[in-house]
């Protein structure tokens, strides 16, 4: 079910593209549920952390990188 925090439960929602992740988050956060978008969270986390940003290149290779040079999730790759 989740993890239980003084009378809170956290949830983890997971699943494949386009299977109504967000959706389910956005329905949550219109009932009054704090949902933290982990993937927004990362973004930011690549765009201020160079070090990072640095260290995910090196792990998935340069075709993580956008066309603005960017460390981008959309286009991860594995490595070979």
């Amino acid at each position: 079910m989740g993890i239980k925090f003084k009378d809170k439960i956290l949830v983890g929602i997971t699943g494949g593209i386009g299977s109504g992740k967000s959706e389910v988050c956005r329905i949550l956060a219109k009932k009054g549920y704090k949902v933290i978008f982990a993937d927004l969270m990362a973004k930011d986390l690549y765009k201020t952390n160079k070090t990072l940003a640095r260290k995910v290149i090196k792990a998935f290779g340069k075709a993580m990188l956008n066309s603005a040079r960017w460390c981008s999730l959309t286009r991860r790759t594995s490595k070979r």
